[in-house]
């Protein structure tokens, strides 16, 4: 049997196929099959929420602070008011909806480590009814008396 380097030509009889192993297809289907995510988009809905609500909330800080920086350098009522709309109501919305949002994702993990606990319970109390449960002795069989016969 010779070895087979890189530069051979590729086997095309079905028995050399079966003597070299699993065929590319098989080898892509298994490493497919073990695939994790690097948190990408295809990552949980509740990370999502996390970031979002982590960006918004510092992000309508900011707002309002500008808001308030701008504001603050005119004495003129009618020169604050649109600091007040853009910086200050616009900065306002962000925060509120980002803390809806962070809200949501601390619900959202609140309710799966629940999940998670309930399922651990389940196992634990079907482990006890296994161990508690006495086990099923079967009556023996009942004996047939002859019949007796007098007479």
């Amino acid at each position: 049997m010779t070895a087979v380097t890189g530069t051979a030509a590729p086997a095309t009889t079905n028995e050399t196929v079966a003597l070299a192993g699993p065929t590319r297809s098989q080898l892509l289907a298994e490493r497919v099959r073990t695939l994790g995510t690097r948190g990408g988009r295809s990552g949980r809905p509740d990370r999502w929420m996390l970031v979002v609500g982590g960006v918004l909330v510092p992000l309508g800080v900011l707002l309002v602070f500008l808001g308030w920086l701008g504001a603050s350098k005119t004495p003129l009522l009618f020169e604050q008011i649109p600091y007040l709309i853009s910086g200050g109501q616009l900065g306002l919305a962000l925060v509120v909806g980002g803390g809806f949002v962070y809200f949501t994702y601390w619900q959202a993990v609140r309710v799966r480590e629940a999940r998670a606990q309930h399922a651990e319970l389940m196992s634990a109390l079907a482990r006890l009814e296994t161990v508690m449960t006495p086990p099923v002795v079967e009556p023996a069989p009942a004996r047939r008396r002859a019949a007796r016969t007098d007479g």
